[in-house]
């Protein structure tokens, strides 16, 4: 299993379009990509801005597949564009 965290800061007043675009769009089109398991947006405790995404597939394969895909290529810059910041780490589960 393949786990993507995806480090945002988001422009100042653009937080609740990232909410909206994460909820609206961006859910949408990576729930219906094959090997989908989970998404999650979380927000750092009094950070003001700062905001990850939670994002798991069964395999590295079927995430590159994605990241290739139209949905990806629509959906992912509307959430970059809201950002001044944006970062990623990948990890393999273990356990």
């Amino acid at each position: 299993m393949i786990e993507l965290q995806i480090f945002l800061e988001v422009l100042p007043g653009k937080e609740e379009k990232l909410k909206i675009t994460f909820r609206d769009i961006f859910v949408p089109a990576v729930s219906i990509q094959q090997g989908f398991i989970s998404v999650h947006l979380l927000k750092y405790g009094n950070a003001m801005r700062c905001y990850q995404i939670q994002l798991r597939f069964e395999t590295e394969q079927m995430r590159l597949a994605w990241v290739a895909s139209d949905e990806h290529q629509d959906s992912f810059p509307r959430l970059a564009e809201l950002c001044s910041s944006v970062s990623w780490q990948g990890f393999e589960l273990v356990n």
